[in-house]
């Protein structure tokens, strides 16, 4: 018989495949779509089959070489071309195994010896726990949270990378357009639930063109502040999807107490600026 998952506390020895697949509380991605995309877009993406995507493979290979943890598997297959290489990366897959190609897996290790070469990032992840899972009840909503942190050290550090440069530029485009000032909050908030008071966070991000440049870069006051009030929006709106068994689209979701539509242009994050990390 299977351990029931845990409702509070950050747990070390969590393995992803059993954090993912647990139904009863809300994920900090699930809970991004459903205030950024719709209640709708959430229900539709849980009973949609995920369909296989290289990129999360490779990004799990590249955190794995970078963080010490997590199952891949370089293949002897120069592409998926063939039905035989095809099948060997979908039962690793079905197994929590993430496959990769060589070329594929040279790239990551260059990645991962950038990443480790950075003087800033290098600090960072010298003390500290890689892939930590976390629960919280939020006491407002009775929504049960639940977060998987890349690096744990009193506060937040997320390995990412990126099709573009890890220019300042670049990433402030890729916060803004995958809303990952949003999913900081999130965890921070079930931190504090905890009884923490998490540091700065910061995302380490390296660059998957050559030379495979890494940089170090921390939110915005200003980000944080509206994703905060975004991860609170939320909550709210999933408590009652829950509570009334509807999922609406999202301009109808503005009408639920406690959510409110969001600031003008700020269908998702705001940011003025993301601050290098340096200092």
């Amino acid at each position: 018989m299977t351990e029931p998952l845990p409702t509070r506390g950050l747990h070390y020895d969590i393995p992803e495949p059993l954090y993912h697949a647990d139904p009863a509380s809300l994920s900090s991605s699930a809970a991004k779509t459903l205030i950024y995309e719709g209640p709708d877009a959430l229900q539709e993406k849980r009973e949609t089959p995920q369909a296989y995507l290289d990129a999360f493979a490779f990004g799990s290979v590249v955190h794995a070489l970078v963080l010490g943890v997590g199952d891949f598997q370089v293949l002897a297959h120069e592409s998926y071309r063939t039905k035989a290489a095809r099948e060997e990366r979908d039962a690793l897959l079905a197994e929590g195994v993430a496959p990769i190609l060589p070329k594929q897996y040279e790239q990551a290790e260059a990645m991962a010896a950038s990443v480790l070469a950075h003087g800033e990032a290098n600090s960072l992840l010298a003390e500290g726990y890689p892939e930590v899972s976390m629960w919280a009840e939020d006491p407002m909503t009775g929504v049960l949270m639940r977060g998987r942190v890349d690096w744990w050290n009193d506060s937040v550090v997320d390995l990412k990378t990126t099709g573009r440069s890890a220019s300042l530029q670049d990433w402030t485009h890729a916060v803004w357009g995958f809303g990952y000032g949003f999913q900081f909050a999130y965890y921070n908030k079930i931190l504090e639930l905890n009884g923490l008071e998490p540091g700065r966070p910061r995302w380490i991000v390296v660059s998957k063109r050559e030379p495979y440049e890494a940089a170090v870069f921390t939110p915005s006051e200003e980000l944080m502040r509206r994703s905060e009030r975004d991860v609170d929006r939320a909550l709210w709106l999933y408590a009652h999807c829950k509570e009334k068994g509807v999922w609406p689209p999202l301009r109808t979701a503005f009408d639920v107490a406690g959510v409110g539509a969001p600031p003008r242009g700020a269908g998702i994050p705001f940011i003025e600026s993301v601050e290098e990390g340096l200092t």
